[in-house]
């Protein structure tokens, strides 16, 4: 439980939990009350760059307004052939649902999504937020604690069948009570990082469509 102030009325109130923002009614005044916990604070001053991470694990940026350009395209083009295919009453309804949609479409906002995976020394954690159009969507910590017998291990896999997969990296650091999975862009980074915290690194390779070895159960073991 912790206390907190109302901007409007000036009364104090008690709030569940310090570790997660949200929104509350104060029960004076019944206005909007927002809280922001000390983790996002800390991630908003690193997102307007007031403070510079010990170390950027990961920081991708995507924009899905080319997806959507294509997708766009494509709905008006089948939906021409739909209306050019006029001798089907029912294609005609829908050759205009496609291109009354796919115009739509064409002229929507587009979403930037920013993720990021960065170390905080000075409060031993990895921190992980999603920002969505400037906005701050999701935020988590992991705590860790850096011992010279702790490593970080690397390897990729095929998830999924046939060429409907894709490669997905696995990167972890082996901790006392359990194993650390960090968000991480490449092996590279995840070597630097290894480099960085002082212990060892090892990469157990490529697996392709063949799987993860039921012995990589070992590779994290304390």
């Amino acid at each position: 439980m912790a206390d907190i102030r109302c901007g409007d009325c000036k009364e104090t109130f008690e709030i569940e939990s310090v570790e997660y923002s949200a929104d509350y009614d104060c029960p004076y005044c019944g206005k909007n009350v927002h809280f922001t916990s000390e983790l996002d604070h800390w991630v908003k001053k690193v997102h307007c760059e007031e403070i510079n991470p010990d170390f950027v694990l990961l920081k991708r940026v995507r924009n899905d307004r080319l997806d959507g350009i294509i997708m766009a395209l494509c709905f008006i083009v089948f939906g021409g052939f739909m209306l050019l295919a006029w001798m089907f009453i029912i294609t005609i309804p829908l050759g205009i649902f496609l291109i009354k949609g796919g115009i739509e479409m064409l002229f929507s906002e587009s979403t930037t999504r920013e993720t990021h995976s960065v170390y905080d020394e000075s409060n031993s954690r990895i921190v992980y937020f999603e920002y969505e159009n400037g906005e701050l969507i999701n935020s988590s910590q992991t705590k860790i604690k850096v011992e010279p017998r702790c490593k970080i291990i690397s390897y990729r896999y095929w998830s999924g069948g046939g060429d409907s997969g894709n490669s997905v990296l696995s990167v972890f650091i082996t901790q006392k009570n359990r194993p650390v999975i960090p968000a991480c862009s490449h092996e590279s980074t995840a070597k630097e990082f290894a480099q960085y915290l002082g212990i060892s690194y090892e990469n157990k390779g490529d697996f392709g469509t063949k799987g993860v070895p039921d012995e990589s159960n070992e590779w994290v073991k304390w």
